[in-house]
């Protein structure tokens, strides 16, 4: 299998079964940052086509051809973030229960056999815990290192890169974050524990 580099090169020369080699390799990682930074699919959905031609038109501009794969995100983080600002997407906390709910839906009707939509099952089968939920309550800035150092296994300094932050920034959102998620997952399962208590009783 031909390496990031050796694509890279190729689709620079014009190949096009090149950047679609590419795009097949990564889409699926794309699609997954795309969804648990905003959680919502149609969104992602956007975010990681939006990606994908930006990454098209620019990609003369990656000097580095190993370093595609954080140059993308990179991309795809500014990308979302504007998304987000211009959709003025951070709810309100009251409605951010329902919005998890109705994308829970959403991802479930592509969870059967019959799926036709291979990245949309990944993300029911991998995306439906308590966990994710979570990480969906926390800010837009604690939600993206997240995601970044957990999921897409990045370090802190390829972090401190997309994000223009400094490490430390980033080890102190980082530790925050991790805080948060702990409370937000205990807070669930006392309200689960005590939802169990009231039905048996």
């Amino acid at each position: 299998m031909e390496t990031d580099a050796q694509l890279i090169r190729k689709w620079k020369n014009g190949d096009e079964e090149a950047f679609s080699a590419i795009y097949e390799r990564y889409k699926q990682t794309a699609m997954r940052t795309a969804w648990l930074l905003c959680h919502n699919l149609a969104d992602s959905e956007d975010i990681v086509q939006e990606t994908f031609v930006q990454c098209y038109f620019h990609i003369k501009d990656l000097k580095n051809e190993e370093q595609f794969r954080p140059w993308m995100l990179k991309c795809l983080v500014r990308i979302g973030w504007r998304m987000a600002k211009k959709q003025k997407k951070e709810m309100p906390e009251e409605q951010l229960e329902l919005h998890l709910e109705r994308e829970r839906y959403l991802l479930s009707t592509f969870s059967g056999k019959d799926a036709k939509e291979p990245l949309a099952q990944a993300l029911a089968d991998e995306f439906s815990g308590e966990l994710t939920e979570a990480i969906g309550r926390l800010s837009e800035k604690h939600r993206l290192v997240i995601v970044l150092y957990y999921y897409n296994e990045m370090s802190v300094q390829e972090i401190a890169k997309i994000t223009g932050c400094l490490p430390g920034t980033v080890k102190s959102r980082l530790h925050f974050a991790r805080k948060q998620l702990k409370k937000l997952l205990s807070d669930t399962e006392e309200e689960s524990t005590g939802r169990v208590a009231y039905e048996r009783g």
